[in-house]
């Protein structure tokens, strides 16, 4: 994982590195991370992290930059 995001130690949701809280679950950086925090599961739109369809863009980019490449060889 990147040194800029780190998991919430108690419900492993991906926060930037200087994040104060957790969105989902109540950690926070002042209570230690707490394992007491409340849980509840992320809706879809809370579940959005760029990371992921920087992932899926990059394997699009990737197919067709090997398809041009191909294209001009062949």
């Amino acid at each position: 994982m990147s040194s800029l995001f780190f998991d919430c130690p108690h419900c492993k949701m991906i926060l930037k590195k200087n994040a104060t809280f957790c969105p989902i679950c109540g950690s926070d950086k002042r209570t230690g991370w707490s394992e007491n925090a409340q849980f509840e599961l992320p809706t879809i739109e809370e579940s959005y992290h760029p990371r992921v369809f920087r992932e899926i863009f990059m394997k699009i980019v990737a197919a067709i930059l090997v398809v041009a490449i191909l294209a001009v060889y062949l």
